[in-house]
């Protein structure tokens, strides 16, 4: 009864018998509730024919309106619809809350069609009614069509449903109030925490970076979680961890390495979430920090790298319980992936400027060795100056001799005596100066040609290396990964090449399908194949046309791609190939920064690989594997 007792307080609470009176002006329909051992029914609508036999005095025992009550109930279990003999739509449904039957409603009392005078007539005569009076009774009942009658009684399904459940839950909810209640509020405090965390990382986002960002991070999960201690590790292999963010009792406390042996944590580095319930000290008795701070509870998550491998571990300690296993497992791994990418970015950044002070050492040690030659050859060039004065001095001593020579030869005779004037000696003097200036302007120009090429030459070599320097240092900002076409991204290339007048010099053969492509940064291809091409074209030598054949082979996660140049490179050794300050062009301008830019970005920025050998005909070959 307590189902029963249960419906009809709802009912009064919430006002059923308003809501079936409002559902019956709203569909026009007939609405009735019978309960059972309830002797009323709760409804609402037009005069029944109930109604009409009850005025007539009549045995309602006897009358079809009973038999139609009978076939009701037999139908209710079945949702039926149908339509009675008095040409009546009709539904009814059981209410059941628990497989109980508390009894059934029913609505309907609706025509399909208008009826026609038969019916009347057919009615009246199995009813005992005048046709007048059955006439009436019809002309008050609304006409509905399929689809109409259907949606209302969809419509009336719901909503029964809806009233079933709320009286369900009233139930349920009386029967175990306290349960209930505790239910809901620990409930409502995990998504309060839940949503509380993620409500940190969206605000944080990439606003704040670097140490400051792990240290308040550590901070947030330790009042979130009230913790005594949270710590963020990073893993130093083999079997050591650093502390990059230490928070004891909302202090911040130095970092420090210890060693993973004995500790819970060395369950935790590449495995999986531990969680021990005050009774961590007794799991590890040989872990003395455990010990001396009195650290009942411990709660570690692994943090991965991208590639899979471990990065390092969050740390939690107390003194008293921790929330649920699952629900600290849920809260630590929400900051996770914030966190790993942080302490990788950070790692990214180190090991980049690292490079980039390698990279400005080799700078600085390549031009401190050309600052060096320039100072011999600008030694060697007062040298070349002070010998070409003394040679200028000593052949105007030779000049000034054969003129002195000349004119005493003259001067010596009767004949010079006699033709010896102011005018002929200028025109002697003259003429010999001129010589004179022509064979010194010589001499100064062969001089300094030698000089000026030397020069010319150190200085071409810097700038080869601050424009490779530039090509290297401008892949360092590549942005988000995007898939690369290497059909495209070659004809590119060629076609670049193409403009600058290649295609007199060398031959391509493609053979690289239109649709193979990577994922990579943008224009790292593109550095490659410009790189491949300005090597190919330093190498030409005088007398031969060189061919280039690229070729592509699909693995499962990677491309392999050939390059393979005709020029002749047995003058090359291989294993100083990609030394950024090799030099082995024919006598042209080269630094060797083009191979060592395609290595680069091949296995720094691309993460894949590349190695050098040489055909049998002394061609190069280039074997590329770029990763998917």
């Amino acid at each position: 009864m307590k189902y029963l007792d249960a419906f009809l307080e709802q009912a009064e609470v919430l006002n059923l018998d308003r809501f079936i009176k409002q559902y019956h002006e709203i569909s026009g329909m007939t609405c009735l509730i019978k309960l059972e051992g309830y002797g009323e029914f709760i409804g609402a609508g037009r005069r029944t024919i109930c109604h009409l036999v009850n005025e007539k005095d009549l045995d309602v025992k006897k009358s079809c309106m009973q038999r139609d009550l009978g076939k009701l109930n037999a139908d209710i279990p079945s949702f039926q619809q149908y339509e009675c003999p008095l040409k009546l739509i009709e539904y009814a449904r059981p209410l059941v809350i628990d497989d109980q039957v508390l009894g059934y409603a029913y609505v309907g009392q609706v025509l399909s069609n208008k009826i026609d005078q038969n019916t009347v007539t057919e009615v009246s005569s199995i009813l005992g009614f005048s046709e007048s009076d059955v006439e009436l009774f019809y002309e008050e009942l609304p006409v509905l069509s399929k689809k109409q009658i259907n949606s209302h009684i969809a419509f009336f399904n719901s909503l029964m449903d809806l009233w079933l459940g709320k009286i369900t839950d009233s139930i349920r909810y009386n029967e175990n109030a306290t349960v209930q209640n505790e239910k809901i509020a620990r409930e409502l405090h995990e998504r309060f925490l839940i949503d509380k965390a993620n409500t940190y990382i969206a605000k944080t986002g990439w606003s704040e970076t670097g140490e400051s960002f792990l240290i308040r991070t550590a901070t947030f999960i330790a009042e979130l979680l009230e913790v005594d201690q949270v710590m963020i590790n990073e893993f130093k292999p083999p079997s050591q961890v650093q502390t990059l963010a230490v928070v004891d009792r909302g202090v911040v406390k130095p970092n420090f390495t210890y060693d993973l042996h004995g500790t819970p944590c060395e369950n935790v580095i590449g495995k999986q979430f531990t969680y021990y319930h005050l009774d961590v000290c007794e799991c590890f008795p040989e872990d003395m920090a455990l010990v001396h701070n009195n650290f009942k509870s411990y709660a570690g998550l692994p943090l991965w790298k991208a590639s899979g491998e471990p990065l390092g571990l969050i740390v939690l300690l107390g003194r008293k319980k921790f929330l649920s296993e699952e629900l600290t497992e849920q809260l630590l791994t929400t900051f996770s992936v914030r966190i790993a990418h942080e302490m990788q970015y950070q790692e990214y950044i180190e090991s980049e400027l690292e490079r980039s002070q390698q990279l400005e050492k080799m700078v600085v040690e390549r031009t401190d060795e050309l600052t060096s030659m320039n100072e011999e050859l600008l030694a060697t060039l007062d040298e070349l100056q002070n010998t070409q004065m003394k040679l200028i001095e000593n052949e105007n001593k030779l000049a000034v001799t054969a003129i002195v020579k000349g004119l005493n030869d003259r001067l010596g005779t009767p004949l010079g005596n006699l033709f010896m004037s102011f005018s002929f000696f200028d025109e002697l003097i003259t003429e010999n100066r001129n010589e004179l200036i022509r064979y010194i302007d010589e001499q100064a120009v062969e001089g300094f040609r030698y000089s000026h090429d030397v020069m010319k030459k150190s200085i071409d070599q810097l700038i080869e290396i601050n424009t490779s320097m530039r090509e290297v240092l401008s892949t360092q900002n590549y942005g988000a990964k995007e898939e690369v076409n290497l059909y495209e991204s070659v004809v590119t290339s060629l076609n670049t090449f193409t403009v600058d007048g290649m295609t007199d010099q060398i031959k391509a053969n493609i053979d690289v399908s239109k649709n193979v492509t990577i994922k990579t940064y943008p224009k790292s291809f593109d550095v490659i194949m410009g790189q491949l091409l300005a090597f190919t074209r330093s190498n030409i030598s005088e007398t031969t046309k060189p061919e280039i054949s690229i070729s592509t082979e699909l693995h499962k996660d990677s491309v392999k791609f050939t390059y393979i140049d005709s020029n002749d490179y047995k003058h090359i050794d291989l294993e100083s190939l990609f030394h950024p300050l090799s030099n082995y062009s024919r006598g042209k301008k080269n630094t060797g920064f083009e191979m060592y830019t395609v290595h680069h970005v091949v296995t720094e920025r691309m993460r894949g690989s590349i190695r050098a050998s040489k055909t049998d005909d002394g061609f190069l070959s280039l074997v590329m594997e770029l990763p998917k």
